[in-house]
């Protein structure tokens, strides 16, 4: 069973649970980086400074975000009324 570093205490179930899904966050965490990296990113911002989201979009040639349109709400029906 895994210990707490420096100790010969056990791990609870939520700490093992807690450790495993860091682990899991760590590959997204560098496949994440090595994407910013591989599109030039840092070197872009080394270059011109800070820049807004649409700068960056237009000088690196990418594709602005999705950005779902809000629907309208549905209007609020009254119920029926029953006739006595």
């Amino acid at each position: 069973m895994p210990k707490r570093p420096g100790t010969k205490t056990a791990l609870t179930p939520t700490e093992r649970e807690d450790l495993f899904y860091e682990f899991l966050a760590g590959e997204a965490r560098s496949s994440l980086l090595t994407s910013i990296i591989q599109m030039g990113l840092p070197a872009l911002l080394a270059d011109r400074g800070p820049m807004t989201e649409q700068d960056i979009i237009d000088a690196l040639a990418l594709h602005p975000p999705a950005r779902p349109q809000m629907a309208a709400p549905a209007p609020i029906r009254e119920p029926a009324r029953r006739s006595p």
